[in-house]
């Protein structure tokens, strides 16, 4: 419930900004919050390497400070690059990923509990943050 909250939260408080073309596609970070996405990987270091339940609550209301914004923008720029048959692809990937996510992640729980689990997820933040980085995507 916390991460869906801070989720929204922070949603809405992206502030607006068009393209060249007048338009509005997402609400995209500027300034100081252009780097809300390292906030879900120390969010996640922080749920790994701590067991005060205080500390895990802050760290995933990191989490979802730090990806409420992936959904829109990676739907909005699907949309905007290749039009309705990319983002039917992207859509459908991503709720592939959320399905299987979760088996994925239970198997890994199970398997080696759930701190270690959260490793998966911090590494999955960091490959993001290095493929925006150079551009891929």
């Amino acid at each position: 419930m916390l991460l869906c909250t801070v989720g929204v939260a922070a949603r809405l408080d992206m502030p607006p900004r068009r393209d060249d073309a007048g338009r509005r596609p997402t609400r995209r970070p500027e300034g100081s919050q252009g780097d809300r996405h390292l906030l879900s990987a120390v969010g996640y270091t922080v749920t790994v390497c701590t067991t005060s339940l205080p500390l895990v609550l802050t760290g995933w209301a990191l989490v979802g400070f730090g990806v409420a914004m992936i959904g829109p923008q990676v739907y909005a720029a699907a949309g905007h690059l290749r039009g309705g048959r990319m983002l039917a692809l992207v859509v459908t990937f991503g709720h592939a990923a959320f399905l299987s996510g979760r088996a994925i992640l239970g198997w890994l729980v199970h398997s080696v509990g759930v701190q270690h689990a959260m490793l998966l997820p911090l590494v999955l933040a960091f490959a993001c943050r290095v493929l925006a980085l150079r551009g891929v995507a």
